[in-house]
């Protein structure tokens, strides 16, 4: 890893472009209603190793992300199926505690909910004007959304809109196409500016402080690294 530098360091080549979004992607999946995929890849080891090599890619500097690698590094001895963490149902219960509720749950995993407070101890609305302008923000990328999926401000949704970008970025850079690969930059730089950044964190130090179960603490502590890394 190369020292002082960020996630978002402009004039980048494909591979590094397309190691962002590999990161981008294990988040995304981390943070979406969990799945026996995401248990197997967990315990086998190779979210740990994606994300190494993804990270060895990255002008980041080491340090930042230590801490996040360790955490997936350690997936395969906490997640044996005998233990009380390597089940889905496990991990269900555990999305459920922290990102559903009942009632507002631990961790709201929308954008929203932080962005569109109207008072002091009110949390914002589900479907609030931060919610349309994340819908609209997908549209003029030319995504449309699934009927009766999440609203698009949800976590999962936001990280993986990133990884798509960065995934567009790496295609526009292997065919030379500098102009459409700075335009997609420039729009995940946007989103990131007006969206991820605003309320990534929050969702990076709740869940953190919330989560009992080792592949959600290891998901907050990366959330953390990357969004405290992109400039």
């Amino acid at each position: 890893m190369k020292p002082n530098a960020g996630l978002d360091e402009h004039h980048v080549g494909p591979t590094v472009a397309s190691a962002r979004a590999d990161v981008y992607a294990i988040l995304s999946a981390c943070f979406t209603p969990p799945t026996s995929e995401l248990l197997d890849a967990a315990e086998s080891g190779a979210l740990a190793e994606v994300l190494a090599e993804a990270l060895a890619e990255l002008p980041v500097e080491q340090a930042t992300f230590e801490g996040a690698l360790r955490s997936f590094e350690a997936l395969p001895r906490v997640l044996s199926p005998s233990g009380p963490y390597g089940t889905t149902d496990a991990l269900e219960v555990e999305y459920t505690r922290l990102f559903l509720g009942p009632g507002l749950p631990e961790v709201p995993p929308y954008e929203s909910v932080y962005a569109d407070w109207e008072e002091a101890d009110a949390p914002g609305p589900l479907w609030g004007r931060t919610t349309f302008a994340v819908r609209d923000e997908y549209r003029q990328a030319g995504l449309v959304l699934h009927p009766g999926s999440e609203p698009p401000d949800h976590l999962a949704a936001e990280l993986e809109f990133v990884a798509f970008l960065s995934q567009a970025e790496a295609a526009a850079l292997a065919d030379g196409d500098l102009q459409e690969a700075e335009r997609t930059r420039q729009r995940r730089a946007l989103f990131m500016t007006d969206h991820l950044r605003r309320w990534a964190p929050a969702v990076a130090a709740k869940a953190a402080e919330e989560a009992e179960h080792p592949l959600y603490e290891a998901a907050a502590t990366l959330l953390h690294a990357v969004v405290a890394t992109e400039t």
